[in-house]
């Protein structure tokens, strides 16, 4: 299985070398509630690799208009990538000290969780140092305790946490997810592509030997939207291999994109998968 696992990996990353071409374009969207743009490379067949938006974060205290503009990035299923920030500008608390990269790590791993305990507060309506005193002074309406809530957040910034985390996690994964089902359906894909799609659009649970029998047939039409859709699957289907996850360390090892790479080092990091490569992996905060 393993060495199954290893041809696909390699291949994967071929085909993305051969088809690296892609397209920027502007998603349009009716929901008001994301007052951004929303933007999807698309590779060479129409079929989106992942979107982006770019969003004015508060600097630590000062005043909005003097925020800085950082790129947030999701997978064509809505799952949360990364945050990019433009080279020589940084993320800062209310004392205006820079964020350091174990801050940008715990903010990441924030991020990358729709089951946080930050959702149940109420901060929107705050000033950064208010904002702290009601993140740590108070429970959360789920019961949570301060020491458990704390843990979410960094210290010093819990309202630029608490902003990213409701705009990462917001109404924009589901419009992302249907727009990319649209997206497959117009599309001519290939056959196990669509059976991805498929059965993600259902949100329909795959038995272990049904998921392989899919990953086995992979065709390398649409490499990138094949990985996050496998990986969807497998998200959705609390699937847990082994060999899957070998598979994806594999090509985590050898790719050399900023992108796929945090693709996968997202769901490694939250099935538990923390092998020495993967623990150390600093994530590019490049746009």
């Amino acid at each position: 299985m393993k060495i199954k696992y290893l041809y696909i990996a390699i291949a994967l990353l071929v085909s993305m070398q051969a088809t690296s071409e892609n397209t920027i374009k502007e998603v349009a969207m009716n929901d008001t509630s994301f007052s951004g743009k929303l933007f999807a490379s698309y590779d060479n067949t129409g079929i989106p690799e992942y979107y982006f938006s770019d969003y004015k974060c508060n600097k630590g205290n000062a005043k909005a208009n003097r925020g800085i503009n950082i790129r947030i990035f999701w997978d064509i299923w809505g799952n949360f990538i990364k945050v990019g920030i433009p080279d020589g500008s940084d993320l800062t608390k209310i004392d205006n000290s820079k964020f350091c990269d174990k801050d940008y790590e715990r903010l990441h791993q924030l991020l990358i969780n729709p089951h946080a305990g930050i959702q149940f507060y109420k901060l929107d309506e705050y000033t950064p140092a208010e904002s702290e005193n009601q993140y740590y002074a108070v429970d959360a309406i789920s019961g949570a305790t301060v020491v458990d809530a704390s843990y979410d957040c960094i210290r010093g910034a819990v309202k630029t946490c608490y902003d990213l985390y409701k705009l990462v996690n917001g109404n924009i994964t589901s419009f992302i997810k249907s727009n990319t089902q649209k997206l497959m359906l117009q599309n001519n894909m290939d056959e196990n592509l669509i059976k991805l799609t498929s059965f993600i659009i259902k949100e329909e649970k795959v038995t272990s030997s049904h998921f392989n029998l899919i990953t086995s047939e992979f065709k390398m039409n649409n490499p990138i939207a094949y990985l996050s859709s496998t990986i969807e699957l497998a998200r959705l289907s609390n699937y847990s291999d082994k060999s899957f996850n070998y598979w994806l360390e594999t090509y985590f090892s050898i790719s050399t994109d900023s992108i796929e790479k945090t693709i996968i080092y997202n769901y490694l990091i939250q099935n538990n998968h923390k092998t020495k490569s993967i623990k150390n992996y600093l994530i590019s905060r490049k746009i």
